[in-house]
């Protein structure tokens, strides 16, 4: 009676690996015919099917490489506040740079100024003039670059090992921070108020920038470029004299 109770157990061991062993057969079946079936699927595509894929393809390629057209406002904006991120960089690490990455930042920061101060005279100043009827506030936004300009020349000519060099980085940060107060406020807002379409206007302004940036790093030689600022790094004298005093 016990080896029949064994003969048992054993049978009923083996019908259960066989029931194991046809169930993963099973599932291995039916994962080899799905992929089989997108491959067929894939493979049969209707061209119809074909060409809307490749259209959205094409599409979103086209998007990617040609990003939306900003409104001048939103552009002029973030011309702001890029500039603004430069000057915190500065004032944040002057004690930690050296002379050749302090040179190398103001240089960043006059072109940005000069190539938004001339997309602004060229483009936006006499575009928003007519529309907006406040001339003092339009004259005082050409004076104040005509400040910013005086600084900007300041430090072009000027050198890190220059005492003066971090107070001028500095007032220009302010006299640029006062500037784009009023322009954002009070310019800005009188610009909404008009028909101007701005998306043509940024579409404008972003073709001269790009220009302008061009000439500025000298991959293009166009008349009345900005001049990318030359600001000198100390000579070895200049160093040894610093650190002296």
């Amino acid at each position: 009676m016990a080896a029949r109770k064994k003969r048992s157990t054993s049978q009923t061991a083996a019908q259960t690996a066989a029931k194991r062993a046809t169930a993963r057969r099973a599932r291995s079946k039916a994962r080899t015919q799905t992929r089989a079936a997108l491959r067929a699927k894939k493979a049969g595509a209707t061209p119809a099917a074909r060409t809307r894929v490749s259209k959205r393809t094409r599409v979103a390629a086209k998007r990617q490489a040609k990003p939306a057209v900003r409104s001048a406002l939103a552009l002029l904006r973030a011309d702001h506040e890029e500039v603004d991120a430069m000057f915190k960089r500065y004032e944040a690490r002057k004690e930690k740079m050296t002379d050749k990455q302090k040179a190398a930042l103001a240089v960043e920061i006059c072109t940005a100024l000069t190539v938004h101060a001339r997309i602004e005279e060229e483009i936006f100043y006499p575009t928003v003039r007519p529309e907006i009827d406040d001339d003092a506030l339009m004259n005082e936004a050409e004076v104040e670059h005509d400040s910013l300009k005086e600084l900007i020349t300041k430090i072009e000519g000027g050198s890190p090992a220059d005492e003066i060099f971090d107070a001028h980085v500095k007032v220009l940060a302010e006299y640029v921070k006062h500037h784009v107060k009023e322009e954002q406020s009070e310019m800005f807002k009188k610009v909404r108020q008009t028909d101007i379409d701005l998306k043509e206007l940024g579409a404008r302004l972003m073709r001269r920038k790009d220009e302008l940036m061009a000439e500025a790093k000298g991959e293009v030689a166009g008349p009345g470029a900005p001049r990318r600022p030359a600001v000198r790094t100390p000579d070895k004298a200049e160093r040894t004299h610093g650190a002296l005093n």
